[in-house]
């Protein structure tokens, strides 16, 4: 409800109790209080049209009950050939949380940040290579990444920072 309905209500109100023959002040009082409590009614009826109509959805402390699903980003799809299933289901949790700035740390490393950029699966799975590279799990990182042979890289136990970040936007 508006504050110009709440002024109207009232002014009918007004109109009402001035228009009613005059009789003993326990009368006008009754009839005040039943219009009062009727349009009480009304206002709660109309709130909870605009609360379904998601109007109130603008109000601060006004919340929709049920999440929101988004879909899993489509650069986190390519490189889910060579995660792990925990690391999927991870992925999986942040997506139905909601936007991109909530919680990010939770379940997610930097081969699921918006940093990453997947590199190429090594295809030689000698035994002098390192499990990381035989797994796929070396990829860039524009932000905060090591160094490892003039090459920013992350593995998978890696943490770029930027979900300290995003948590204190949000």
């Amino acid at each position: 409800m508006t504050r110009e309905d709440i002024d109207e209500a009232k002014a009918k109100i007004m109109n009402v109790l001035q228009s009613y023959p005059v009789g003993s002040p326990f009368d006008r009082l009754e009839l005040m209080l039943r219009l009062v409590s009727r349009h009480q009614c009304c206002f709660r009826d109309a709130e909870r049209e605009l609360i379904e109509e998601g109007e109130m959805e603008r109000v601060p402390g006004v919340r929709r009950s049920d999440q929101v699903r988004l879909p899993v980003p489509r650069a986190v799809v390519e490189i889910g050939g060579g995660m792990k299933e925990k690391e999927i289901e991870g992925i999986r949790m942040v997506a139905r949380m909601g936007g991109p700035w909530k919680r990010r740390a939770v379940g997610m490393k930097c081969r699921t940040c918006m940093w990453f950029a997947p590199r190429a699966v090594m295809k030689t799975r000698s035994e002098g290579a390192s499990e990381f590279a035989a797994e796929g799990l070396v990829g860039r990182c524009r932000r905060h990444a090591p160094a490892l042979g003039g090459y920013p890289a992350v593995f998978s136990s890696d943490w770029c920072g930027d979900h300290k970040l995003d948590e204190e936007k949000s």
